[in-house]
């Protein structure tokens, strides 16, 4: 309520006046004006399944109407703006206070309260930006001016009471990529210490009325799987349509397989995520030793961007395991793999990840975790929350490729068809109301 309090004093106090904001918006008429607050701009590449699935919305929506996206100032996104891949139109917030009495030390309270916030709120609204819409001219004309807000990520549709005060007439579009309140549910339930499953059961309970007052300020609700659409949707009181979107991932291209001579099981993650982190040490403690036993020709490969120091500690101590970091093509490795595996025991939201595996036609084993808003078990090789029964999927795979591979074609096909670029465009465009 403090945050609220400090915004709202400054909205009726402050005599807005104009300041730099970092970016170029485009002055090109269309039916429909769209703006986009996001965490990141978008890329050409993402670094992440999230980042690149607000990149294909965004060039969806930009395809037929006019869009500009709102980030906050932070390096991420400075580094795009310097590697030039950008949308037409953009803003980034100067983290320059604006020039008024008290500029700065509003600024200076907001960033405060955000960072201590985050001590018993994993997922807090970006309170920088959300003063940012209240003092910067230019970002509160941009909003002003839009027909269509659309918020990325769970954190960010924490400003649609702020986007429907500053534009009463916005249609605005929430997009949850995950549902924090489970993520954060499943973290309080777990076996770490007393103080850190307490942070998150009260970061659960934020986040389950911050989910609940999505459906009340929010035009459309939406999530990437029907199971986390029945999560979001409350029995009574939402005001919102609850909408599901299923991820862009397939390409249609055809794939080239190059099995590698020796067996190779794959694991793709963003390797500084906790969920993947976690993920990977159950999976090389309590499941890879019984598949050397086996296999001990196999060799685990852990690809992804930035891997913490606890990924090679445990690769360390584990046989035949190579950490590769990131790599530019994904699908060469999936082309070497001989299963894929996504032993997530934490988390929240569908996973792109499997997704990805399937779509590679790489046979894959999964948890349960690993697993949800993917329809039908007989996607997978193997589901399994045991480690045992992990081992063993993960061993049948690589003494038996090629009824592996065949179970892995036919789940590739379904895929495809539901996970096709061209009919999730045209559910997006039907969402945000947007004409071709």
């Amino acid at each position: 309520m403090v945050w609220r309090c400090a915004l709202r004093g400054a909205f009726s106090a402050v005599k807005f006046h104009r300041t730099n904001v970092v970016g170029r918006v485009s002055t090109q008429a269309a039916k429909t004006r769209v703006v986009v607050l996001s965490p990141m701009l978008p890329r050409k590449l993402g670094r992440s399944a999230g980042e690149n699935y607000a990149g294909f919305v965004y060039r969806t929506l930009s395809r037929y109407a006019s869009c500009v996206v709102i980030c906050p100032d932070i390096p991420l996104n400075r580094t795009a703006v310097e590697e030039g891949v950008l949308p037409a139109s953009y803003l980034l917030p100067d983290r320059d206070p604006p020039g008024f009495v008290g500029g700065r030390t509003l600024y200076a309270l907001a960033h405060r309260i955000y960072y201590r916030r985050m001590k018993f709120d994993q997922g807090p609204l970006p309170l920088p930006l959300a003063l940012s819409m209240l003092i910067k001219a230019g970002v509160r004309q941009a909003i002003r001016e839009a027909d269509v807000v659309d918020l990325q990520w769970a954190e960010f549709v924490r400003l649609a009471p702020l986007v429907k005060m500053i534009n009463p007439d916005a249609f605005i579009v929430g997009t949850f990529h995950d549902v924090l309140s489970q993520g954060f549910e499943r973290n309080a339930e777990s076996n770490a210490p007393c103080s850190y499953r307490a942070t998150w059961a009260v970061s659960a309970a934020i986040a389950r009325r911050a989910e609940k007052r999505a459906g009340k300020t929010c035009d459309v609700v939406v999530s990437l799987s029907s199971k986390d659409r029945n999560l979001l949707r409350p029995t009574d009181g939402a005001r919102a349509q609850y909408e599901v979107v299923d991820p862009p991932l397939a390409t249609g291209h055809d794939l080239s397989r190059c099995r590698s001579r020796d067996p190779i099981v794959l694991f793709v993650g963003a390797m500084h995520r906790d969920v993947n982190i976690e993920a990977i040490e159950w999976f090389l403690r309590g499941v890879w030793p019984a598949v050397l036993l086996r296999c001990p020709r196999a060799t685990m490969r852990v690809v992804g961007d930035d891997p913490a120091d606890r990924v090679f500690r445990v690769a360390e101590s584990s046989e035949r395991v190579e950490v590769s970091g990131f790599v530019p093509d994904l699908a060469v490795e999936y082309s070497r793999a001989w299963v894929t595996v996504a032993p997530l025991q934490t988390g929240a939201g569908v996973k792109f990840k499997t997704i990805e595996a399937i779509l590679a036609a790489t046979p894959v084993v999964t948890t349960n975790v690993g697993a949800e808003g993917i329809a039908g078990s007989d996607r997978f090789w193997a589901l399994t929350d045991n480690a045992d029964e992990f081992a063993e999927g993960v061993v049948t795979a690589l003494l038996s490729p090629e009824t592996a591979q065949a179970q892995a074609d036919s789940s590739r096909e379904w895929a495809n068809a539901r996970y096709d670029s061209e009919t999730v465009a045209e559910n997006i465009l039907q969402i945000y109301k947007v004409r071709r």
